[in-house]
């Protein structure tokens, strides 16, 4: 999963196929296939890894249904960000 941080107002978009702006309009970003991202502005790239996401969404979910809510922190997940000129990543 890759992410647009905007940083200007401090916003994170998730990208899909459909180009998204930030709260503040200055980045905007969109896939452009499976892999590759076109952004524009004063945007970052981040990524989650595919793997680690569904992990930690199957952990809130055994943590949501068998802990009654006793937990104040769910699973960790990291978060990366790809370098400006990464070989995925076309600024428009």
């Amino acid at each position: 999963m890759k992410l647009l941080y905007c940083r200007t107002c401090g916003d994170i978009v998730k990208l899909l196929r459909e180009s998204r702006p930030c709260a503040c309009g200055l980045s905007t970003g969109a896939y452009v296939n499976d892999r590759d991202v076109a952004v524009s502005g004063p945007a970052w790239v981040m990524g989650i890894p595919n793997m680690d996401m569904a992990i930690a969404l199957q952990r809130m979910t055994v943590l949501d249904i068998d802990a009654g809510g006793t937990h104040v922190y769910g699973p960790n997940l990291t978060a990366f960000f790809l370098y400006p000129h990464h070989h995925t990543i076309q600024r428009t």
